[in-house]
């Protein structure tokens, strides 16, 4: 397994905790991570024109349930409220084929689960999960499978008496559902739920059958087949099976990530691996990584970890706790991490979503909090490095060389550039976010030569 590397240049931020600790955050020099807005728990997708969707929410008091789309990191988020009311997450978001946005979360005074279709800024509908009873649809997680059809999974609480806890349902235009699977057994909710569809139409659901965050329970896997359930353990005998993720891959192999706490010191967690090939029975298990600050809580994340498969057929994971949010790729058995952000102190609370965008490029929200406000959910991508020509100009103003370059619309670029104007070689460009032109001035004054760069416009992405 490797490590993650320790950046050549890090970018630190101190950010206001509390009145009386400051924290130090470390972002990854090669990763942009920008703050989309107010809102906990979020979750989000990209559509087929790589524009990203994010859902924010309130949580455990009277707010709101938001959507946001940006055509790429840096450009401007177009907000629409999707509900006002008293709600519960994490909730999940993915977009269909036809680029809209399914949003679906607890909502408090329905008592129910709750599906949002979005358009752009447009609700095209706004579904009460029908459910056979009340207070259920915690822990969503959403997947579509082949036909386009939305699945969902979620949890009837044994805090409300529920004796099979697990849910499933299909939209295609209602809603099918499942309420109390039979042979799911009673579990708690705030472990999260996670739901994959292969290329046959079978179900795979990931689910921890415990009853309280530190009271030993299975991690239990859920097969649909020509119309009958089927439960297995993966793993059990501890506190283990922890907000797990799962992912078909193009083979119809399970691949998934969850953590396994340690009894003896509960803040700490081993990031777990499960590889299920085709037709066996047999789980393969292998950790990842540890984590030493994990957030355990109705309050904290219950998407601590989220599995996706990149165009090659090998997994990506994200997975944090309250002082890191790390990703990880696997090739050939070996897991290459990087650490997207760290603090000093308890910064985060642990949600991760991952997705990959149509360049297989990974894209991941985590969220924030602060002292008095909701927090702030974030967005993060790997900087996009490409080459392109450019036109340039040179002129005199007021003393000063003025060097204009223009590249294609929404590109930017740096220059390689030596104190004599005559040894200057620009040809190309090295883009790392998005812009239309810079203005390059050299002045010198007293103490030598100054050179500076002006920049004149910006999109990114």
């Amino acid at each position: 397994m490797k490590r993650p590397a320790v950046p050549t240049a890090v970018i630190a931020f101190l950010v206001f905790v509390s009145p009386s600790l400051t924290a130090v955050e470390t972002l990854n020099p090669a990763w942009i991570a920008v703050d989309v807005g107010q809102a906990t728990k979020p979750s989000f997708d990209f559509d087929s024109q790589d524009r990203i969707h994010v859902m924010g929410m309130t949580e455990a008091f009277p707010g709101f349930v938001w959507h946001a789309v940006a055509d790429n990191a840096l450009a401007e988020w177009n907000f629409t409220t999707l509900a006002n009311g008293y709600f519960y997450g994490p909730g999940d978001l993915v977009v269909d084929p036809d680029d809209r946005a399914h949003v679906a979360f607890h909502d408090h005074d329905r008592q129910s689960p709750r599906h949002i279709i979005v358009s752009g800024s447009q609700i095209d509908a706004d579904n009460t999960i029908p459910t056979t009873t009340q207070h259920d649809g915690w822990d969503n997680s959403l997947a579509l499978d082949s036909q386009g059809n939305l699945h969902m999974t979620s949890v009837d609480p044994v805090d409300f008496g529920a004796t099979n806890s697990l849910q499933h349902g299909i939209f295609t235009n209602s809603w099918s559902f499942e309420n109390g699977i039979p042979g799911s057994g009673s579990f708690m909710y705030g472990f999260n739920t996670t739901v994959a569809v292969d290329s046959a139409g079978d179900i795979h659901i990931l689910f921890c059958q415990s009853p309280d965050w530190l009271v030993p329970g299975d991690l239990k896997y859920a097969v649909k087949r020509s119309g009958t359930w089927i439960f297995s353990t993966v793993i059990g005998n501890g506190i283990r099976g922890r907000f797990p993720s799962i992912a078909v891959d193009d083979n119809d192999n399970l691949h998934a990530a969850w953590l396994d706490i340690n009894s003896s010191n509960t803040s700490q967690a081993t990031v777990q691996y499960g590889f299920l090939p085709q037709g066996s029975n047999a789980w393969q298990i292998s950790p990842i990584d540890t984590l030493n600050s994990v957030a355990l809580g109705f309050s904290n994340a219950r998407k601590s970890t989220s599995i996706v498969i990149g165009a090659n057929g090998n997994p990506r994971v994200a997975y944090g706790d309250k002082r890191i949010i790390r990703y990880g790729s696997q090739t050939e058995g070996e897991w290459s991490l990087e650490t997207i952000a760290e603090s000093t102190v308890d910064l985060y609370k642990g949600l991760v979503v991952l997705r990959l965008d149509s360049q297989d490029i990974p894209g991941i929200v985590f969220w924030n909090p602060a002292p008095g406000t909701l927090g702030a959910v974030r967005f993060a991508r790997p900087t996009v490095t490409s080459t392109f020509d450019m036109k340039i100009t040179m002129d005199f103003v007021d003393g000063e060389t003025v060097l204009r370059w223009e590249g294609p619309a929404g590109e930017t670029f740096s220059v390689e550039t030596t104190s004599n104007l005559s040894d200057w070689s620009i040809g190309q460009g090295q883009l790392n976010a998005n812009s239309t032109s810079y203005e390059y001035r050299e002045a010198t004054n007293s103490t030598g030569k100054v050179c500076y760069r002006v920049l004149q416009g910006s999109s990114g992405q």
